[in-house]
Order: structure tokens, then sequence, then C-alpha cells
């Protein structure tokens, strides 16, 4: 006879962090004209229990606390900075526990607007005041951080046009290829469908790829991808939304210039070895889906943006992605792509598009039910939508939303 014992073990993870933003605290919300109160309070900055995920322990229960290594001026929920930061202390913060006056984040100057005084405080003797913090979570075993950013700004009396509090996105990347592409290659090696003539290479300051008046095929397509490299390449947080701005140009404008396309997906990747380096994983159990966002000018239909876009002026494009949130997120990678995708059947449209840089930053999911909806969708309204035919459907509206096939896109029409 065999005795099997199955145990748990009661390994208990860190919480992990998602991207809480920089903040600014300034006084121009309770100015007037003629009344300078000198008052610097961010109320409610941040949502604590939103911006942490931790699988073992209620987000309630979690232990918040942080240190200022630049001084002490800044005061959270009404507590000072953890005078001593030690492992056991972070643990248990016991008074220095911010959560434990509120899930909700209040910044105070507490050398500028002391909370033993009253308003007005005295002009404080600089325009700013700039604190980095370091922000400790904890459920009492594991213990994550991340610095931030505290500006104070004094606006000095009428808040007409001035700087008001503000929560600012942390920098994830920059990429400006300078002098190399920064990690970023080139791809196109779609079978069936010629990649652009080029010369596809980073020069200049930008990544560039072009397509010639001689390439007269359907489709045209190649694309410059960010770092696969789990050293380099972006990462993924838990309820953050990537946001990547691109700035772009072309050397022809109007409806002549080459189709375009952006990318980002999530994905496991692993080192091929060779010329190939890191590839993505498609064995991997987590690809029985891709997740998947695009946005693009063009497409096999002739379906286009008006102008087809950039220009040689140049224009900036902000490129927002939630992978899905599952177990395994913070293990893979996300790539973005810039794309010169020509999908349409006019014959004269040729030129270089290139990336002159790409700025990425990550932005709290907001809570469910925050904040006043713009829109909602009914399932009447999908009857004024259509399918990549370009043709308006109302077959494709029914009492439970829209029903699509495998390989069908829906072409939302925003006036």
């Amino acid at each position: 006879m065999a005795l099997c014992i199955s145990v748990r073990s009661s390994f208990s993870l860190a919480p992990v962090i998602s991207c809480i933003p920089d903040i600014i605290i300034s006084d121009a919300d309770d100015n007037t004209a003629t009344d300078d109160k000198n008052f610097f309070v961010f109320s409610q900055a941040l949502n604590l229990d939103e911006l942490v995920r931790d699988d073992d322990t209620a987000s309630n229960t979690l232990r918040w606390s942080f240190v200022d290594s630049t001084g002490d001026d800044i005061q959270i929920n009404g507590k000072d900075e953890l005078a001593d930061p030690t492992p056991d202390n972070i643990k248990d913060p016991s008074g220095s526990n911010i959560r434990s006056v509120s899930k909700y984040a209040t910044f105070r100057n507490k050398t500028w607007s002391p909370a033993s005084g009253s308003t007005p405080y005295a002009n404080p003797p600089a325009s700013s005041m700039t604190s980095t913090l370091e922000l400790y979570v904890s459920d009492g075993t594991g213990i994550s951080s991340q610095p931030i950013i505290v500006k104070t700004v004094n606006t000095s009396g009428d808040p007409t046009g001035k700087q008001h509090d503000q929560k600012i996105p942390q920098s994830t990347r920059s990429y400006t290829f300078n002098s190399t592409a920064e990690g970023w290659r080139w791809f196109d090696m779609s079978p069936g469908f010629p990649g652009p003539a080029g010369p596809n290479i980073q020069s200049g300051g930008r990544l560039r790829m072009v397509e010639l008046v001689t390439q007269t095929q359907p489709i045209v397509y190649g694309r410059w991808e960010s770092s696969y490299d789990p050293a380099t390449a972006l990462r993924a947080k838990w309820g953050c939304i990537m946001r990547a701005r691109y700035k772009m140009y072309s050397t022809v404008d109007g409806m002549n210039c080459p189709g375009m396309r952006f990318l980002a997906w999530w994905t496991h990747v692993m080192n091929a070895g060779g010329t190939a380096g890191w590839i993505q994983d498609w064995v991997n159990q987590d690809f029985a889906d891709e997740y998947e966002m695009d946005y693009h000018t063009t497409n096999i239909s002739g379906i286009f943006v008006p102008g087809r876009e950039p220009g040689t002026a140049g224009q900036t494009y902000t490129f927002l992605y939630y992978p899905q949130q599952i177990d395994t997120l913070t293990t893979g990678i996300v790539w973005i792509s810039a794309d010169l995708l020509d999908m349409d059947t006019f014959n004269n449209d040729a030129g270089e598009i290139s990336i002159d840089q790409v700025d990425v930053d990550g932005i709290p999911c907001p809570e469910v039910g925050t904040g006043t909806r713009v829109n909602q969708f009914s399932s009447s309204s999908f009857s004024t939508w259509r399918r990549n035919s370009g043709v308006v459907d109302a077959s494709l509206a029914t009492t439970a939303g829209i029903t699509l096939t495998l390989g069908a896109q829906i072409v939302i029409n925003v006036p």
C-alpha cells in the first residue's frame, strides 16, 4: 500500500505593485485671484487598493508606508515617513501604516502647509519643491516597493492658467533612435507579402522603412518592432494600461503615403540561438489566443483614413494597450511595432515612413464605475456597424450584441 500526502506550501508571494504615477501638489485648487492660501494638499490622489495585487491577502489589510529620501517634507494620510525602514518595520509599519487611515492616499507638504496651522499659510521660500519617495507595501511577509516623485508647486495667487494637482504617468521607456535602433529590429518575412524595398535602416535619428513606386503588389509589408530580449523588453504590470506615443514622419503628404499600422503584443519568448535570437514561444500554453491590439490606416478592401497620414510635418499617435490580466502576465514581455502596411489597390503610393521617437509609460486602469460614461452601446446600436466589406449589415445586430465568425472584422465609424 502506498500513502500519498499532499502538502500545500505556506510560502506567500509578495504583493505586486502596478504603475503608481508621480504626484504634483499645487495650491492652485484653493487659491483665488485675491486670496493666496498656500495650501499644499492633494486629497485622495491615489486609490492604494487599485495599485497592488496580492492573491493571498485582501487589499484592505495590506500595509503601506513610505520613506522620503530627500528630506522629511511629505505626509500621506497624515502619516510621516517610516523613521527606520528595516524589513521588519516595513512588514509591520504600525503607526506609519497609511492604509490604516483610508484606501485613498492624500499627500500633504507638511513643511509648507503644516497640519497644525491654518490658511493662509506663509508664502513658501521657493516656487517648487521636489521630493523622492519610496512607497512600500507588505502583506506581513513579502515586501514590494516603487519610487515616485512628489513635486510641490507654488502658483502664487491667481490660479488661472496655473498648474493644478496632477498625477503624472511614470516613463517606462523613451526611444529616440539617435545613434542606434535601441533594441528594435526589422521584420519583413511574412510569406507571400513582399517587404518594403528599403533601405529599411536606422539613420539620422529615425527608424526608416521605404516602399518604392515600382512595388505594385497588392500587399507590401514590413515593420520595426521593439526588443524581445527579456533583459531589455517592455514588461506588463498588473492593472496598468501601457501607453505608447509615436512621433511619425513620411516623405510624402496626402493620399500617396504608404499605409501604416501599430501593433502591441503580450507574449512569452524563447531564445532560439544564433542569428534568430529571442523569438515568440508559440507552443506556450498561453497562446491559445492572441492578445493583440492594432491600428492601421488601410485594409485590403480599400477602406482607409482620409489623408492617409502621417505627412512631412509629422504626427504623434497615442496607442493604448491593456494586456489580458492572466496569472502569467508578469512572466511574459510586451513588444510594440510600427509597420509599413500597404494593403490597397493603388499603385502610385510610395515613399518613406519613419519613426522619430517612441515614449512609453503606464496608466493605472481606472476603477470600474468611476468617471463619466461617454457612450454606451446597446443591441440596436450595432445595426450601424459594418463588416470589413464596408457594407452596413443590420443582421450583425442581435439581442446579445454582435456575432462574429472566425476572421471577421468590425469597423467603427467615429464622427
